[in-house]
């Protein structure tokens, strides 16, 4: 089986509150865009792994996490082979990993004919990571709590994008380590939801990361992206996830087709995306 597996980038992203567990409440909107890894799931005598990149596939490697989340909970589905091929970059706030986890997930499913619910789906994604279950829901979406509660939002973006990502990365750990809730930026995702579904596009300005000034202190080049990016007068210009991709929106292709010419000759991953349509 060959499945797909989207990148996301977080349209707006608040951190509510560290929570006694240790984990943050969350309350984001996210979507899937065009970017994507591709899986190549077959089944097998034994357990395999590979990749087109030099991947470890030990036990934080969310490929085998899932695997071993899903035998766990059907020890009978057998064993496979799993070929990754890689596009999504690591480091990035694309939830790369997580989509490729996805991707295990609901092949499983399909090649073992387990029938589950997508509700049973996220309940065994989020074991393996927060953003497992958007990512196996793969739409345009509220995520609250730590990943796990989904609401998938009815509304069309018509926009397109551009993704940035420097050749340094960030630790999500320590971005959420170094939030300040004192000074903390927090979008007012309500408001933004009801404008995304009235088709009203003052939503995109008031689009915004929590996250982006902790890691915007830990790691300057996510800086020197946003600085670029916004030298084009985009509407949008924010940092995904916990970074370090940083991705701009803007109806006008040819502005962000010029962008990407002019930015390929100093960043080594830039990339024209199309959103959830």
């Amino acid at each position: 089986m060959i499945i797909k597996a989207n990148a996301k980038i977080n349209i707006a992203l608040n951190v509510i509150r560290k929570r006694d567990d240790g984990y943050h409440e969350m309350d984001m909107i996210m979507t899937p865009i065009d970017l994507h890894d591709t899986l190549h799931i077959e089944t097998a005598k034994d357990d395999a792994f590979s990749s087109n990149i030099d991947m470890i596939f030990d036990e934080s490697n969310t490929v085998v996490k899932a695997l071993h989340v899903m035998r766990k909970a059907y020890p009978s589905i057998g064993h496979f082979h799993i070929h990754v091929e890689k596009r999504i970059p690591m480091q990035a706030g694309l939830a790369g990993g997580s989509a490729d986890g996805a991707a295990v997930i609901i092949a499983i499913n399909k090649l073992c004919d387990l029938q589950l619910t997508e509700e049973a789906l996220f309940a065994l994604g989020v074991k393996v990571g927060a953003d497992v279950p958007f990512c196996i829901a793969n739409t345009l979406a509220r995520v609250q709590g730590i990943g796990e509660v989904i609401t998938p939002i009815d509304a069309t973006l018509d926009i397109s994008g551009i993704l940035v990502k420097p050749a340094s990365g960030v630790s999500t750990k320590d971005a959420f380590a170094g939030i300040d809730f004192a000074k903390a930026v927090h979008p007012n995702i309500d408001a933004i939801v009801k404008k995304m579904k009235m088709q009203d596009d003052t939503y995109l300005a008031l689009l915004d990361n929590t996250l982006e000034q902790p890691s915007l202190s830990l790691n300057s080049d996510i800086k020197q992206v946003k600085q670029a990016l916004e030298g084009y007068d985009f509407p949008v210009v924010l940092m995904s996830g916990s970074g370090s991709s940083v991705f701009a929106l803007s109806k006008d292709k040819e502005a962000l087709a010029k962008a990407k010419q002019e930015l390929e000759n100093t960043y080594d991953f830039v990339q024209l995306i199309e959103l959830h349509k």
